[in-house]
């Protein structure tokens, strides 16, 4: 637990018990501000990077531009040998929570969080579905590789027709993710990434 942890300034057991804040004030001013125009927000514990599968209907989540996880992460995966796969389906990777809404809102969810000390960046977008059976689906793509996850007896994937995309999510045909996510290292600056909704 005293041990160095590579890539960062914190000792092992600093990370595993740096705390953890509170999004309430944060979502609490965007759905002030953005009232029906944030379309959700997705805590990622408990189902890691595929825990949005779980909400709308009809969605092909595509996550393209992740923040760095945090060296954590890294150590974690090397001690266990998890593979890449594993990593982003239990563990939120550092990206914490994701808010949903429509591309012309993108820039004020970042400044929103940004006055909350959160850093946040545009991490991806959604569009439908492109399983025959419309079950949602993600697709993360980093350092070169590409995830992919879904129900496993869904049949192979196929372009579709976006008719009934996201009626959960607002009716957007093509949503755009942002996520929000707390950094771990140094001084436990705090970031949040976000996917935008595209109509």
């Amino acid at each position: 637990m005293a041990d160095p942890l590579p890539g960062s300034n914190l000792s092992v057991g600093q990370a595993l018990l740096s705390p953890t804040r509170t999004y309430l004030p944060v979502a609490k001013a965007m759905a002030e501000e953005l009232g029906d125009q944030l379309k959700g927000l997705v805590h990622c514990s408990g189902g890691g990077q595929t825990k949005c599968m779980r909400f709308g209907t009809g969605v092909h989540h595509i996550k393209d531009n992740l923040f760095v996880p945090p060296p954590l992460f890294a150590e974690i995966q090397k001690a266990s040998g998890t593979t890449n796969e594993e990593m982003h389906q239990v563990y939120n990777m550092g990206h914490r929570l994701e808010a949903y809404c429509p591309p012309e809102h993108a820039n004020r969810v970042i400044e929103i969080s940004k006055s909350f000390g959160i850093d946040a960046q545009v991490v991806g977008q959604t569009e439908a579905s492109l399983r025959p059976d419309q079950a949602n689906h993600v697709t993360i793509r980093r350092d070169g590789i590409e995830l992919t996850y879904g129900r496993r007896n869904s049949v192979p994937l196929a372009p579709t027709s976006p008719q009934n995309f996201g009626r959960d999510l607002g009716g957007y045909p093509s949503p755009s993710l942002f996520g929000l996510r707390f950094r771990m290292g140094g001084n436990c600056r705090r970031t949040i990434s976000h996917f935008q909704y595209t109509v």
